[in-house]
């Protein structure tokens, strides 16, 4: 089953803990999915979409985590049934 689960390095320290277990999703920011077929997933973004920190800061800048925000972001749009399916995680 494919993991739709980002990975951040905060995320992993907080997990060290072992009392909880904290996960995230990074979808695309603003329109950034909609040449692909998707949609603006934040409906609010004017001013903040060129400097957006989910496309400008840490590994958010490389092409496999674009890719990875947009197929997340479409899988979301075309597929809710599967999103939900394919995001819990072990």
């Amino acid at each position: 089953m494919t993991n739709l689960y980002s990975q951040s390095f905060k995320i992993d320290k907080s997990n060290h803990s072992k009392v909880f277990l904290s996960t995230i999703q990074y979808m695309s920011p603003a329109d950034e999915s909609i040449p692909f077929g998707g949609f603006n997933a934040c409906a609010y973004s004017t001013l903040c979409k060129g400097p957006c920190l989910g496309k400008t800061s840490g590994r958010m800048v490389t092409d496999p985590a674009k890719k990875a925000r947009i197929k997340r972001t479409l899988l979301f749009k075309w597929d809710k049934s599967l999103w939900h399916t394919t995001k819990k995680r072990d």
